[in-house]
C-alpha cells in the first residue's frame, strides 16, 4: 500500500515544470508585445491618414492660401497652427505628438515614429505614404569610380559599388569617354552617382614621328621615335590628374668619319622626373648625323638635339659629334659625346655642360686607325696596331635605362675604322669598317648611338634619338 509521501512531486520535477512555465510565459509576453506594437503602428498609420485628410480639407476651404509654413516641424495639437479641427486631438498611442512640416507652404508632410523607430509619413507633393528607416544605408561608389589608362581594356578587379545596389552594369568606356552608374542606398539612404573615364591618349603619331604606347605594371609608357629622315617635333598633352612624369631624352648620334674615320659620338643622354599639371609638353626628337663620304666630305656629320620642354623647363640633349677623318683638319667634333679622331687627327670633346651628357671621343693613337666615338657611359678609345693590322678604337659605352620596362642600352659610341680590322661599338653604336673596302655600320635608330668610321667607303650614319615619357594615373 502506497504512502502519501510516495505520491508527492520531487523538487527536480517542480523545477522542471516551473522552467517550462517560464519559457511559455516568455513566448506569450513576446508575442503579446509584438501584437501590441503592430496594433499601435496600425493606429499611428490610421491617424496620419486622418490628419492628412484634415489638412487637405482645410486647403479645399482655403484655395487661395498657402499651407502654414513650419520648416522645423511643429507638434499637432500643441504648437501647430490650428488647421486640423477635431483631428488635432489625435495623439500617438504612447502619448507623444505627431509632427507637421512645410518648407514653403506649397507642400507639407505629416510624420509619426513607429515602434521600430522608423519614420512613417505622408508627403503631399507625391500623395504617397512611406516608411523611412531610422538607420538609412547610403550608397558608396566602388573602386571603378576613377580614370583608367587609355591602354586599359576592362575594369580588372575594380568593383562598382562598395555599398548599395548597382543600378546597371556599365560597359567599359571607349578612349576619351565616360560611363555612369549609381549605387542605390537602402532604407531611405542616399544614392551615389559614380563614373569611370578612360583617358584620351596623349600618344599620337605625326608625319615622320611615331608614338608607341603600352603599360608597364600600373604605369603608361609613351615612346617617340623617328620614322622620317628629319628631326621632328610634336606635343604631348598631360592627362588629367597626372602630376609627375619620368622622362628619357636621347639626342641623335654623330655620323662616323670616312677615309680612316673615327666613330661618331653618341647623342646626349638625360633622364629624370618632371612635375607637371594640365597643359602640353613640347617634344623634339633629333636625327642622327650623316656619315662622312670618301672622297668628298670625309668628316661625319653631327647628330641633332632632342628636347623636352614644359612651362619654362627645357631639357636639351645635345647631338653627338661627328667622327673625324684622315688628316689633321679632320678632327672629331664636340657634342653630347665627342666624335672619335680620324687618322692623325684629334678627338672631339663632350660639351654637354652644365649637365654632363656624355664623354670624349677616342684619340688618334695607331697608324691608319680612327678613334672610337664617345658614349654616354664612357670615353671612346684609340686604335691599335700598325698599317694593315691596325684596329679601330672601341666606341665608348652607353648607359642603361629601364624606363620602357626593359633594361636597354642607349647612346653607345661608334667604333673607329681600322686599316685591317673593324673597330668595336657598344650597344647602340655602329661598328667600324672591317677592312679597306668594306662599309661601316650605322648607329641604331632610337638609341642615339654613333655611326662607325669608314675606310674607303662612307662612315655609318648616327642613330636617331628617342624621347620616352612614363607616368602613373592617380
Amino acid at each position: 500500500m502506497d504512502s502519501k509521501s510516495d505520491q508527492a512531486f520531487t523538487l527536480i520535477e517542480l523545477l522542471v515544470v516551473i522552467a517550462i512555465i517560464g519559457i511559455l510565459a516568455g513566448f506569450i509576453i513576446v508575442s503579446m508585445s509584438g501584437a501590441s506594437s503592430s496594433a499601435n503602428d496600425s493606429r499611428r498609420k490610421a491617424d496620419i491618414n486622418q490628419l492628412a485628410k484634415a489638412v487637405m480639407i482645410w486647403k479645399t476651404n482655403n484655395p487661395d492660401t498657402l499651407f502654414p509654413v513650419d520648416i522645423d516641424g511643429c507638434n499637432i495639437g500643441d504648437d501647430c497652427t490650428d488647421i486640423f479641427g477635431s483631428a488635432s486631438v489625435l495623439r500617438d498611442p504612447n502619448g507623444s505628438y505627431y509632427t507637421y512640416t512645410s518648407a514653403d507652404g506649397t507642400d507639407f508632410t505629416i510624420t509619426a515614429e513607429l515602434s521600430n523607430t522608423n519614420s512613417y509619413s505622408f508627403d503631399s507633393s507625391t500623395g504617397r505614404y512611406s516608411e523611412v528607416s531610422s538607420n538609412p544605408i547610403n550608397g558608396i561608389c566602388g573602386t571603378a569610380n576613377k580614370v583608367f589608362y587609355v591602354t586599359s581594356s576592362d575594369y580588372g578587379d575594380s568593383n562598382f559599388c562598395n555599398v548599395g545596389t548597382l543600378s546597371s552594369t556599365p560597359v567599359f568606356p571607349e578612349i576619351g569617354q565616360t560611363v555612369n552608374w549609381t549605387c542605390i542606398g537602402a532604407d531611405g539612404g542616399t544614392t551615389a552617382s559614380c563614373s569611370a573615364t578612360r583617358s584620351a591618349s596623349s600618344c599620337i603619331d605625326v608625319a615622320g614621328l611615331d608614338c608607341n604606347e603600352y603599360t608597364v605594371g600600373t604605369d603608361t609608357v609613351n615612346v617617340y621615335t623617328l620614322t622620317g629622315s628629319s628631326t621632328t617635333s610634336t606635343t604631348w598633352t598631360v592627362p588629367a590628374g597626372v602630376t609627375e612624369v619620368e622622362y628619357l631624352v636621347v639626342a641623335g648620334g654623330g655620323g662616323g668619319g670616312g677615309q680612316v674615320g673615327g666613330g661618331g659620338g653618341a647623342g646626349g643622354f638625360l633622364t629624370g622626373s618632371l612635375s607637371v599639371s594640365l597643359g602640353d609638353v613640347s617634344i623634339i626628337v633629333g636625327k642622327g648625323g650623316v656619315g662622312g663620304n670618301y672622297p668628298t666630305s670625309y668628316k661625319g656629320g653631327d647628330g641633332e638635339s632632342s628636347v623636352l620642354s614644359y612651362n619654362g623647363t627645357v631639357i636639351t640633349a645635345s647631338g653627338g659629334g661627328g667622327g673625324g677623318a684622315y688628316g689633321g683638319l679632320y678632327n672629331g667634333n664636340p657634342g653630347g659625346s665627342g666624335g672619335g679622331a680620324g687618322y692623325t687627327g684629334s678627338y672631339g670633346v663632350a660639351n654637354g655642360n652644365p649637365i654632363s651628357q656624355g664623354n670624349d671621343g677616342g684619340p688618334y693613337s695607331a697608324f691608319y686607325s680612327g678613334g672610337g666615338g664617345g658614349g654616354a657611359g664612357g670615353a671612346g678609345l684609340g686604335g691599335t696596331g700598325s698599317l694593315d693590322t691596325a684596329v679601330g678604337g672601341i666606341g665608348g659605352s652607353g648607359l642603361s635605362s629601364s624606363i620602357t620596362g626593359s633594361s636597354l642600352s642607349y647612346a653607345g659610341g661608334g667604333g673607329g675604322c681600322g686599316q685591317g680590322y673593324s673597330g668595336t661599338a657598344t650597344a647602340g653604336g655602329g661598328a667600324g669598317s672591317a677592312g679597306r673596302f668594306s662599309p661601316s655600320y650605322p648607329g641604331i635608330d632610337g638609341t642615339g648611338g654613333g655611326g662607325g668610321g669608314g675606310r674607303d667607303y662612307a662612315g655609318g650614319k648616327g642613330g636617331a634619338g628617342v624621347v620616352v615619357i612614363r607616368y602613373s594615373m592617380p
